[in-house]
């Protein structure tokens, strides 16, 4: 149902600006109390300066009610959009962490393998195999989107990790932190085409369910 809503607010988002103004318009209109100020004001004004002129307010208030709501339809559809991904994206809690964690465990014994590679210290690149990546894989990116809606603090989960776009990767990264968990099974170098060393290295994640599921419960713990 969450989902929907936001599907629906995205096509709003990407309805035309006119479009949208003129269907907020039409909201204005049906309501009663536009038609009590027509009444009311366009009545006075006719009282006072005559038909013609109650008739030019009929028409202005209208054209000032169409623009009024067409400028401010792009804000209104960003905050509708925004309220319907905090609905469609929940806050998760222990209860989903542990229930992740016994998820891990129930593949505890496929066989997995994780790889990591990295060149000139820069981030590392991972790859999953084995009989249980097709499990295992979606697990892990299921957890790395959890924690960007978990209230971890700053000292459990480093900002920089939270800003690994690819989820996979970012809850490889956090596996990776313990200090335990990450091998170092290759090392070496190559030149570039100046003749520098572009060093680089390579290694995997020991027991990559475990370890997960091991994470999963400490989190929840964090957060109970």
């Amino acid at each position: 149902m969450a989902e929907q809503e936001c599907t629906n607010e995205v096509r709003l988002l990407r309805q035309g600006t006119l479009r949208r103004g003129w269907e907020d318009t039409e909201k204005c209109l049906a309501h009663s109390l536009f038609w009590v100020a027509e009444v009311f004001v366009g009545g006075t004004v006719g009282v006072i300066y005559g038909g013609m002129a109650a008739l030019l307010f009929v028409l202005a208030l209208f054209v000032a009610v169409f623009i009024v709501a067409t400028v401010t339809a792009p804000a209104r559809q960003r905050d509708e959009l925004r309220r319907a991904f905090n609905v469609a994206v929940p806050t998760y809690d222990a209860a989903a962490w542990l229930t992740i964690e016994k998820e891990f465990r129930d593949i505890a014994n496929t066989s997995v393998a994780v790889a990591w590679a990295s060149r000139a210290g820069g981030p590392k690149e991972w790859n999953v195999w084995g009989d249980g990546q097709r499990r295992f894989a979606p697990l892990a990116e299921r957890a790395g989107n959890m924690l960007l809606r978990t209230p971890l603090k700053s000292d459990f989960v480093a900002a920089d990790l939270l800003a690994e776009t690819n989820p996979l990767w970012r809850w490889l990264c956090l596996l990776a932190t313990d200090g335990t968990t990450l091998e170092i099974t290759g090392n070496g170098f190559e030149r570039d085409n100046q003749g520098n060393k572009i060093f680089h290295e390579s290694g995997g994640l020991k027991s990559p369910q475990e370890r997960s599921a091991n994470m999963c419960a400490a989190i929840a713990a964090k957060i109970a």
